[in-house]
């Protein structure tokens, strides 16, 4: 199913509504940076070049900026994605630390200076 079908199924978009931007592109990235405003989330999407020496070289591809409802319904979209995909294939790898160490810090950064809960 191509994106187009895919988002006309979703039901928010017709297909026939949907057109490519002349600089449109497929971007790979095995690094993903998150932000978020009063306003906005934001997605900052990278490609580490040196696997062998993480972080050493890390190349920026663009930055996707969306109201709060949007990243809401990408949250739950990819949270969907990854229970099938564990399902069919097995847990994904992931130190359960790093995942602990993110949640901290996002709470600490939502809590505008109030005591956050760790």
């Amino acid at each position: 199913m191509s994106s187009t079908d895919q988002n006309a199924a979703s039901g928010f978009v017709s297909e026939s509504a949907i057109h490519r931007a002349p600089d449109w592109r497929v971007v790979y990235c095995n690094i993903l940076g998150i932000g978020w405003g009063e306003n906005e989330a934001r997605l900052n999407v990278a490609f580490d070049e040196d696997l062998a020496k993480p972080g050493s070289n890390v190349r920026e591809e663009l930055i996707v900026v969306m109201p709060h409802r949007a990243a809401k319904i990408l949250a739950h979209t990819l949270s969907t994605i990854i229970a099938n995909y564990e399902a069919n294939n097995g847990p994904i790898p992931f130190p359960q630390e790093k995942l602990q160490e993110i949640d901290s810090s996002i709470k600490e950064q939502a809590s505008r200076g109030k005591p956050v809960d760790k």
